[in-house]
């Protein structure tokens, strides 16, 4: 029974009536052994081309794998900067239950321990419930073992006595800018005040 293959682009056959297969490529009389040199070559091309594509496949699995890594690690890097970032932001965020009264006296209150305030750094001591009454001024000492707290005023916006504040790090403030130009007193407002005094 007569049979026909095909491997590397070339077809092989037994079939001697097939004519269509060149002669090199038919297991048939003197062109068996032609045939079999042809077909051990077809064949090694076609391990080496398959052991080619693995490789290829198993290097671009492995750049996959190192890049998902990297990606992976870069990624856990990130959340863990984030994470730090956070909890340091936190450092510079508390909160008192402590009896103040928004005048420009040296303040001292109890917030939470362990927090990062340093000499020297300023801060906004504002009222929970309304922020607009506020103590603005700069830190003089921190306890990170008992949380006491002391702030000297520097500005004060707002009256009354507190006893729930939200304490923030807050930047130097800037020079108060140049005074705008006087406004020019409006025609009918000059008529207005010469008619009635």
């Amino acid at each position: 029974m007569a049979f026909s293959f095909t491997i590397n682009g070339h077809t092989y056959t037994s079939d001697p009536t097939n004519t269509v297969v060149p002669a090199a490529y038919h297991f048939d009389g003197y062109h068996y052994i032609q045939a079999l040199g042809n077909l051990a070559v077809d064949f090694v091309a076609v391990v080496a081309s398959a052991l080619s594509d693995a490789a290829a496949s198993a290097a671009a699995s492995a750049g996959s794998a190192t890049n998902a890594d990297a990606a992976r690690i870069a990624a856990e890097a990130a959340q863990a900067a984030a994470e730090a970032a956070a909890d340091a932001a936190q450092g510079f965020i508390s909160t008192s239950v402590t009896n103040l009264t928004i005048d420009m006296d040296p303040k001292t209150l109890t917030v939470q321990t362990l927090e990062l305030y340093r000499n020297g750094q300023f801060v906004t001591i504002a009222s929970t419930a309304d922020p607009q009454n506020y103590i603005y001024g700069q830190v003089d000492a921190y306890d990170q073992n008992t949380g006491i707290l002391n702030v000297n005023p520097v500005s004060t916006n707002g009256a009354g006595t507190f006893a729930d504040w939200d304490i923030s790090l807050a930047g130097i403030r800037g020079a108060p800018g140049l005074q705008g130009l006087p406004g020019v007193a409006s025609p009918y407002l000059l008529a207005y005040i010469a008619a009635h005094g």
